[in-house]
């Protein structure tokens, strides 16, 4: 009878060990964990009688918007008379966004201040709105701006002078209003420019208890329509100066301008809310 080879190496020397018999208690292999299950995103409506309230995020609910816009464009197999058929009912169109709620955004610039004088807390910075600007219709108020892109790399001007160069590349965030429903005096600064007002009156001795808290605003708005609309890109060339580029595109939403609000950014509680 033929013996088996083994050579005397420590590897090999395990391949020539009998085999373990097998046994009825082999541990079972674990069985796999299920997938952690993403919740659907949805924005949140604005409820003024919420014991908290925390606001939408910008970046998201114009991503999120301008997707299900996306989405809902005529099929290449659609008849135009069936897409129009399907654009009637605005609210299955764009689920999870509804134009019977209400959406609470801050803007980039939320800061308050308070003046002890008028007992109101007041923006740092006014909402920038501007009429057929950078979108052609409507009363464009911007929201604020995004980087989706960053990118570095040489550059060099006509006079062979190099520097070092960022470039961007983002969205500037509006909501665009029928200038129809902006009409009072409180839509217009001193020099009647459009302006979103988000004032806030508040007792002078709650004002004290809120010493070292950040007050912020927020803007309270309805879709109007199923619609993104383009605007004016903004362009920043890179100087030896200012070596930075940049390239933004305006995205507008249609909306309905329903009020503003301040509130506690540490607590989440409403100070304000008025109503238009």
């Amino acid at each position: 009878m033929k013996r088996p080879f083994c050579l005397f190496l420590p590897v090999a020397l395990a391949a020539c060990q009998p085999a373990a018999a097998p046994t009825d208690k082999a541990a079972a292999a674990p069985a796999p964990s299920p997938a952690p299950v993403v919740a659907e995103w949805k924005p949140t409506a604005f409820n003024a009688t919420s014991p908290t309230f925390s606001p939408n995020e910008r970046s998201k609910f114009f991503t999120e918007f301008k997707s299900v816009v996306d989405k809902s464009a005529k099929g290449e197999f659609e008849t135009t008379d069936a897409y129009k058929q399907r654009l009637a009912n605005v609210d299955a169109v764009i689920q999870p966004f509804s134009t019977t709620d209400d959406y609470a955004l801050k803007p980039e610039y939320a800061d308050l201040k308070y003046n002890a004088d008028v007992q109101a807390y007041e923006p740092a910075y006014s909402i920038f709105c501007q009429r057929h600007w950078p979108i052609d219709k409507g009363v464009s108020c911007g929201m604020g701006s995004v980087t989706d892109s960053t990118e570095n790399y040489s550059g060099q001007n006509a006079f062979g002078t190099r520097a070092e160069v960022t470039s961007e590349r983002g969205r500037d965030l509006y909501f665009v209003f029928n200038p129809a429903d902006l009409k009072g005096k409180q839509f217009r600064d001193s020099n009647s420019e459009y302006r979103l007002p988000v004032t806030c009156p508040v007792p002078i001795e709650k004002a004290r208890t809120l010493q070292g808290k950040h007050v912020l605003s927020a803007i309270v708005v309805r879709l109007r329509k199923p619609e993104i609309i383009s605007g004016h890109s903004r362009f920043e060339d890179a100087t030896v100066a200012s070596p930075q580029a940049k390239y933004y595109e305006s995205v507008g939403i249609p909306a309905i301008f329903k009020g503003s609000l301040c509130f506690v950014q540490e607590t989440g509680e409403i100070l304000h809310v008025s109503s238009y």
